[in-house]
């Protein structure tokens, strides 16, 4: 045994020294969901805020911190294999609109008007414009699945007067399906 441990190691270290690199063979292994539904029928938001790469649910009015935490609203419902699968969904488009006007930079947005240029989306340790993201899904499905199938959303910058009112977000899917998420009383001062 103590003979095969050296071996082992022998060959892992000389792999490495002698060409800086193995190629050992690539092994794949696809996941079968069989007949359980792996399409999203809900996402859910969570106010809070988000620091130092953690999202806690606490509150902040802070434009710094103050976050939307957007997630599949059920991952006891999410069965194992899909837990290492991207979603089976590409977003497509995602439309943020307000109940209230919002003045970001001094450009007045009206009520209803899509936001989705006054938002930056976190996924573990990147950061993407909301149409980067949809760029970036189309070609990677699996950065919506880093951080177990959820996003953090951020204002880019101050918006130019204090901010409390409901927000909502229509996720289109490549399916044709549509979710709404509502944003129940987002508070951002400046």
């Amino acid at each position: 045994m103590k003979l095969l441990k050296h071996s082992i190691f022998f060959l892992l270290s000389g792999c490495i020294l002698v060409f800086n690199s193995c190629d050992f063979p690539r092994v794949e292994v696809e996941y079968d969901c069989g007949d359980v539904a792996t399409q999203i029928t809900e996402l859910r938001s969570i106010i809070g805020s988000y620091e130092n790469d953690q999202f806690s649910n606490f509150d902040n009015a802070n434009f710094d911190i103050a976050a939307i935490l957007i997630e599949v609203a059920d991952q006891s419902g999410v069965p194992d294999c899909f837990a290492f699968t991207p979603l089976p969904q590409l977003v497509e488009t995602m439309v943020l609109t307000s109940d209230a006007d919002v003045s970001s930079g001094g450009v007045l947005y009206p009520a209803g008007e899509n936001l989705h240029t006054l938002f930056e989306i976190r996924l573990a340790d990147e950061t993407y414009t909301v149409a980067d993201f949809i760029l970036a899904h189309q070609t990677d499905p699996l950065i919506f699945h880093s951080d177990d199938h959820r996003m953090i959303l951020q204002l880019l910058n101050k918006p130019d007067e204090a901010i409390d009112q409901n927000f909502d977000i229509l996720f289109e899917f490549d399916d044709g399906a549509m979710l709404n998420v509502a944003i129940p009383s987002f508070v951002v001062t400046n």
